[in-house]
């Protein structure tokens, strides 16, 4: 088994990981949608993904785009920044659960630590202890060469390394706000959450009845919205694909 597979398979297991594939959608707007599912299901499965081509090498990593579109589910420009609107759909899913939850939110708080040109995803203060939670979404790639040395073989390593260099990044600012608990709320784009997101989500449901059931509830919420994101990743990049070459079936 090759290192990257390795790092796919572990990033796919763990906290979160497969939520969304044992939770019967329900609800209105919950399920993944046919496409999504087979898209899903291909990344999952390290499968070439229909109609994306290995292409030139990509402009932030300097490795070759793959059919299974790994460079893709990160920063990449042939993405067309449909990265970012994966960043939104968690987010959104994450603000709609936190509001049920009866948390008083604020998105995008520019005001919160301007001193510092940071700016949080969300602000959110408990309904109970009024403990404020300064929260920065981010989803990250456990199959980027800086990782590979490790991620094969450390379960969630991706995520705790993003933690650590959120924290750093956020760490004078919450000094000087002793009130906030900083949250770096990272999922690995392979269904894996982070350490500290999967604490948070558990810390803020406390004061709610059955709260284990309130997080396993969010975290299929949030994976469903993880894997919509790389879905829309994945068609964009045909996308580009069909406007460069000829796609043949």
């Amino acid at each position: 088994m090759s290192e990257t597979v390795r790092a796919r398979v572990r990033s796919c297991t763990g906290s979160g990981g497969g939520t969304w594939l044992r939770d019967l959608p329900a609800k209105h707007g919950r399920g993944l949608s046919s496409a999504e599912l087979n898209l899903s299901l291909r990344q999952l499965l390290g499968l070439p993904l229909p109609g994306v081509r290995a292409l030139s090498r990509c402009s932030i990593y300097s490795q070759p785009h793959d059919a299974a579109g790994t460079q893709r589910l990160h920063h990449c420009t042939g993405s067309t920044g449909s990265w970012a609107l994966r960043h939104n759909l968690i987010r959104a899913a994450l603000a709609t659960q936190l509001r049920q939850w009866r948390l008083d939110l604020t998105l995008e708080a520019s005001g919160h630590h301007q001193d510092r040109q940071l700016l949080p995803d969300i602000v959110a203060r408990h309904p109970r202890k009024g403990k404020l939670y300064a929260i920065d979404v981010k989803a990250t790639l456990a199959l980027q060469k800086t990782y590979l040395h490790k991620a094969p073989w450390e379960t969630g390593y991706t995520a705790k390394k993003v933690e650590k260099f959120k924290e750093s990044k956020y760490r004078d600012a919450v000094g000087d706000h002793n009130q906030d608990t900083f949250v770096p709320f990272c999922m690995e784009t392979f269904g894996r959450m982070g350490t500290q997101a999967d604490q948070s989500l558990k810390e803020v449901t406390l004061h709610l009845q059955d709260p284990s059931t309130q997080v396993s509830e969010a975290r299929a919420t949030l994976n469903r919205s993880l894997w919509k994101g790389n879905a829309l990743i994945a068609t964009q990049a045909r996308r580009v694909d069909e406007a460069d070459y000829e796609i043949i079936p």
